[in-house]
C-alpha cells in the first residue's frame, strides 16, 4: 500500500495504514534484524543468479554500514556492506580466505536515500549504486554457510541510519549484465516490491508483529486453579513456542505442582527437556541439546494413552511408555515461565493428544473444541499496562491470566517477512520501526537539516535578542543519533564572556546559560529527556524569575528553577545550530522554530499539531519553507515568518529537508 508524500517519496508497510509509512531505524550501537539460518541465504552456493538490494539512508556522510551479513564463524561468512572510505563491497570468506570479493566502488557521501544492489549473474558480480554499476568481478568460487542472516550488522560494523525494502531474490529481476567496463545500469525501483515465487526475503518495514511475552528469570504468567488441568490419566497436550536467551540452572516452562500431584515442564542448563508428574509416574526426559539459545523452538508434551512424548520442533526427543502416572489434582495456580529467561508465544493446553508422530509445528495455534487454554500474546488487556501486573482473558475465553513481576508483552519484536518463503525476523538492540518524516508538519513539507559538521542558521544582531523578561524558545527536534558532545540550539553570542545559550548536552539533556562580563548569571539544566529517531517538541520558558523546560508539553525536572538575575543587552548575532564561535554544531532535523517575548506556557500543555502562527509577541519564526534567495544548502538567505521579519542566512551545508525517513 503506497502513499505519495508531498511528491518526495512513498510510504510503506505491508500491514501499516496508508498514512503510517515505515522503514527500519538503526542507531549504530548494536541494532540489527536477525533471520534464522536457511538455504535461502546460500547466495554463493552455486553459479545461479542472485540479487541483494535495499534502500539505505545514512545518518552521517561517509560512514560504514552493513546491509546483509551471514555469519558462521570468523573464518566463514559473507557480507554486502558500505565502507566509509571505499564504497560498496561484498565478499565470501571461506576457511579463513576471501574466496569471492568485490572491493570497492560507489561511496555514499551524503545523508540522502540511495538504492544499493549486488547482482550475481552466473559467476559475474556487479555492485550498483542508484542503478549505476560501480564494481565488477568474475569468480566461480562457491560455498554455503550455516548461520543466521542479519540486516544492519556485521560484528563491529553497525549501520547508523535507515534501511527500507530489503530484498534477497533468487534470480536477476533487473536483467543486470555486470561487466568489466562498468557500463551496465539497472532501473531503480519506484514502488514497493511485490513478492513472487523467487522472493527469498522481503522486508518492507510495516509487517505485522508477532507479539510475544518477555521474561527475565523472575517473571511469570499465572492463572487460578481450574478443573481443566485435572487430566488424571487422560490424554492431553501442552505446547508453546519458546526463545531461550540463556540456559542456566533449571528453568520452568509450566508448573501446576504440589507435593505428589500435578506436573512440572522444565528445561535444564544442558538444554534437556523434561515433563515430570508429581508422583513420578510420568517422566519422559530428553537429552542434552534438545533446545539451544538464541533461536525459536516449538516445544510440546503430548499424552496418548500409555505413551507420553516430548517433541522439539516437531521431532520426538523423549517418550515414557510405562503407562503409569495419574497427574491427580494439584489444586494450585498454573504458572507459566517461572525462572525462565527468554520469550514465549502461542501457549496452548488441549484435552487430546495432538501429536503422536513427527509433525510440522504451526506458527498460529487455533482455538478449537479441544483447546482448554490458549495465550496468543495478542489478547486485549483487561486491566493495567503490560509489564505492570496487567490481566487479560485468554483466547479460549475461560481463564484470567495475570502478569507477574516484569512479564511484558512484545518483549522481542519479531515478524514474518513479506517474501515467498516466510522467514521470521527478530529486532535486536534498538532496531525499531520508523514512521516519522524529516519535517514535522505537512503544511509545507519542509524543515531544516543540520548535519553537525559546520552547519547553522545565522541572524544579525537586533534589539529583539535583548531578552530581559519573559521568553519562550520552542521548536520541534528530531535527533538521528545520540550526541557525544554538547550541541547548541540557540545562542546570542558576543564572545566567551558575554552570551546566552540553550544547548543540548551530551547524553540528550538541556542546559540554558546566561554569562555577562564573564559571570554566570543563569545556569539551569536537566538530565536525559530526549529520545533519538523521534520528533519531540521542546519549549524553554522564562516566566518572572522561573525557568522551565518542557518536552512534549510535560515539565521536566528540576521544575521551576528560580533565578532573579537578568541578562543585559548584547551586541551579537543569533546562531541556530552552533555556539557562536564556530564550535559545538547541532546534528538534527529541526522544524517550527519560534522565539517569543512572553511565557507561552506556564503549565503542562499539548503541543500544537499545526504550524505556529506569528503574533505581536513573535520575535522569530522559521517554518523552513520560506522563499529563498539563492539555493538552499549553498548559503541561501530568507526572511523569517515572524512579526519583525529577520533575515536568516544558511551557513555551511544547512539545507531544507523535504525528503522522508522512508523511501516508499
Amino acid at each position: 500500500m503506497l502513499k505519495l508524500n508531498h511528491l518526495t517519496g512513498f510510504g510503506s508497510g505491508a500491514a501499516a495504514a496508508a498514512d503510517t509509512p515505515t522503514s527500519y531505524a538503526f542507531d549504530g550501537t548494536g541494532d540489527y534484524l536477525e533471520v534464522p539460518d536457511h538455504a535461502d541465504w546460500d547466495i554463493f552456493g552455486n553459479t545461479d543468479n542472485k540479487t541483494l538490494e535495499c534502500f539505505i539512508k545514512l545518518n552521517a556522510p561517509n560512514i560504514d554500514a552493513t546491509f546483509f551479513h551471514q555469519w558462521e564463524d570468523g573464518n566463514n561468512n559473507w557480507v554486502f556492506a558500505h565502507s566509509s572510505t571505499s564504497g560498496l563491497w561484498f565478499g565470501l570468506k571461506s576457511g579463513g580466505n576471501w574466496e569471492v570479493q568485490g572491493w570497492y566502488g560507489g561511496i555514499i557521501s551524503d545523508t540522502d536515500w540511495h538504492h544499493v544492489a549486488l547482482v550475481k549473474v552466473n559467476t559475474e558480480y556487479g555492485t550498483y549504486l542508484d542503478g549505476v554499476q560501480v564494481f565488477f568481478v568474475d569468480d566461480a568460487s562457491t560455498d554455503t554457510l550455516a548461520g543466521v542472516l542479519t540486516v544492519g550488522e556485521r560484528g563491529g560494523n553497525m549501520t547508523n541510519g535507515f534501511i527500507d525494502e530489503a530484498r534477497i531474490y533468487d534470480g536477476n529481476p533487473f536483467s543486470g549484465a555486470p561487466n568489466v567496463g562498468l557500463t551496465d545500469t539497472i532501473t531503480v525501483p519506484t514502488t514497493q516490491h511485490t513478492s513472487d515465487a523467487n522472493t527469498l526475503l522481503l522486508i518492507h518495514g510495516g509487517e505485522t508483529y508477532n507479539d510475544t511475552y518477555l521474561f527475565d528469570g523472575s517473571d511469570s504468567l499465572t492463572t487460578p486453579d481450574h478443573a481443566n488441568w485435572d487430566f488424571g490419566a487422560s490424554d492431553f497436550t501442552i505446547e508453546a513456542w519458546y526463545y531461550f536467551t540463556s540456559l542456566s540452572g533449571t528453568e520452568i516452562l509450566a508448573s501446576w505442582y504440589s507435593g505428589g500431584t500435578g506436573f512440572l515442564f522444565r528445561v535444564y542448563a544442558t538444554g534437556q527437556l523434561e515433563f515430570y508428574s508429581g508422583d513420578g509416574g510420568i517422566d519422559p526426559s530428553g537429552g542434552a541439546g534438545d533446545v539451544g539459545t538464541n533461536a525459536w523452538h516449538h516445544v510440546a508434551v503430548s499424552r496418548n494413552g500409555s505413551n507420553v512424548r516430548v517433541f522439539v520442533d516437531g521431532t520426538q526427543t523423549a517418550i515414557d511408555s510405562s503407562g503409569g502416572g495419574n497427574l491427580g489434582d494439584a489444586a494450585q495456580t498454573l504458572t507459566l515461565c517461572g525462572s525462565f529467561n527468554g520469550n514465549m508465544d502461542e501457549f496452548r493446553i488441549s484435552d487430546n493428544a495432538r501429536y503422536t508422530a513427527a509433525f510440522t509445528p504451526s506458527l498460529d495455534f487455533s482455538d478449537d473444541a479441544n483447546t482448554l487454554l490458549l495465550i496468543k500474546s495478542t489478547e486485549s488487556l483487561d486491566s493495567g499496562a503490560s509489564g505492570s501486573g496487567a490481566t487479560f482473558t485468554d483466547t479460549s475465553g475461560v481463564h484470567t491470566i495475570t502478569e507477574t513481576g516484569n512479564a511484558i508483552r512484545s518483549g522481542a519484536r519479531s515478524f514474518t517477512d513479506s517474501g515467498n518463503t516466510g522467514h521470521t525476523v527478530t529486532e535486536n538492540g534498538n532496531a525499531q520501526r520508523e514512521t516519522e518524516q524529516e519535517f514535522k508538519f505537512t503544511d509545507d513539507g519542509v524543515g531544516y537539516f543540520l548535519d553537525g559538521t559546520g552547519d547553522w542558521l545565522g541572524i544579525p544582531d537586533h534589539a529583539d535578542w535583548d531578552l530581559f523578561g519573559d521568553l519562550t524558545i520552542e521548536f520541534w527536534l528530531y535527533l538521528p543519533a545520540n550526541n557525544a558532545a554538547d550541541q547548541y540550539i540557540f545562542s546570542h553570542w558576543v564572545d566567551t564572556s558575554n552570551f546566552q545559550s540553550l544547548k543540548l548536552e551530551s547524553g540528550v539533556g538541556f542546559k540554558y546559560r546566561c554569562t555577562i562580563g564573564g559571570s554566570i548569571l543563569v545556569n539551569t539544566s536537566i538530565g536525559n529527556v530526549l529520545s533519538i529517531h523521534k520528533w519531540q517538541h521542546v519549549a524553554f520558558v522564562r516566566e518572572n524569575d522561573d525557568y522551565e523546560i518542557y518536552v512534549n508539553g510535560i515539565a521536566t525536572s528540576p521544575s521551576n528553577t528560580p533565578d532573579s538575575d537578568n541578562p543585559t543587552a548584547l551586541a551579537g548575532s543569533v546562531f541556530i545550530g552552533q555556539k557562536g564561535n564556530n564550535t559545538n554544531y547541532l546534528q538534527a532535523y529541526i522544524d517550527e522554530y519560534r522565539v517569543s517575548d512572553i511565557a507561552r506556557y506556564s503549565t503542562g500543555f499539548t503541543p500544537s499539531s499545526t504550524q505556529f502562527s506569528s503574533d505581536a509577541n513573535t520575535l522569530l519564526l522559521i517554518h523552513g519553507g520560506e522563499t529563498k534567495s539563492g539555493t538552499t544548502g549553498s548559503g541561501a538567505t530568507f526572511t523569517d515568518s515572524g512579526n519583525t521579519e529577520h533575515t536568516v542566512t544558511e551557513n555551511g551545508n544547512a539545507i531544507e529537508s523535504t525528503g522522508n525517513f522512508y523511501k516508499f
